[in-house]
Formats: C-alpha cells, sequence, structure tokens
C-alpha cells in the first residue's frame, strides 16, 4: 500500500519540562505530541516544550531553537 503513515519526528536536544517548579502559569500539565489521520509532525534540534498540546492531522513543523509553553 502507498498510503501515508503518521509520523513525529524528534531533532537533537530536546526537552520537555512541565512542573511547577519550572514554570509556575501552567503548572503540572503534561506535553501531549500525537498526529491522527496521516498527520506529521516535525519538531527541530534545541526546542524546549512545557504544558502543551500539539496534535497534527496534516502536517506541523516546529523549527529549531523554538520554546513553547
Amino acid at each position: 500500500s502507498t498510503e501515508k503513515k503518521e509520523s513525529i519526528s524528534i531533532g537533537n536536544n530536546y526537552k520537555i519540562i512541565s512542573s511547577n517548579f519550572y514554570n509556575k502559569i501552567g503548572g503540572d500539565l503534561r506535553c501531549v505530541i500525537r498526529t491522527i489521520q496521516q498527520g506529521e509532525i516535525m519538531i527541530g534540534n534545541n526546542v524546549q516544550m512545557s504544558n502543551c498540546t500539539i496534535i497534527s492531522r496534516k502536517k506541523v513543523i516546529i523549527e529549531d531553537n523554538a520554546m513553547i509553553g
């Protein structure tokens, strides 16, 4: 079958920091990274995330050195 599969790729030095110690506003909410229906997520190098949800049905690209919270 040539049907495209869902995919998630993560670059080097990726950090998820979700706790009250690091993010007083977000609290202890977990990060969720998920694809559905042939979605694709590409995360670059040196990316840091805290208390976020990313769900892709098509394509999400997070470039190098991004900070998301």
